[in-house]
């Protein structure tokens, strides 16, 4: 059972959902966190993701470049960020954010990317 007052408890239910593939579901859950806070880089990052991942990427685009002047020292929102800018071709846009995520936090994970 879900806490429902906890946006917490909303993120990682979207987390579990995006993991088994179940975007627009991740959304609806990460949408519920978003109500409860807007102040949660964690959520807006998430959210954001979400986002993309389901077809409205210029609304990603949009929550996270607010969300990162919000929270610029938050490197897994930067990473987020860089990850939308990466999907959507803004490869510039996306290096940049990546290596601000670095400077401050050398160990935050960025996914390898492959390209054919």
């Amino acid at each position: 059972m879900i806490d429902s007052k906890s946006a917490r408890s909303w993120t990682l239910l979207a987390d579990v959902r995006a993991a088994k593939g179940r975007k627009k579901e991740a959304l609806e859950a990460i949408q519920k966190a978003a109500q409860i806070t807007t102040d949660d880089p964690a959520v807006l990052r998430t959210k954001g993701i979400l986002l993309a991942e389901t077809g409205s990427t210029p609304d990603a685009l949009s929550l996270l470049a607010a969300a990162v002047q919000r929270f610029p020292r938050d490197a897994e929102l930067r990473a987020g960020y860089g990850f939308v800018l990466l999907r959507d071709r803004k490869l510039d846009e996306a290096q940049r954010e990546f290596e601000t995520a670095l400077s401050i936090d050398p160990t935050i994970w960025l996914p390898t990317i492959i390209s054919e």
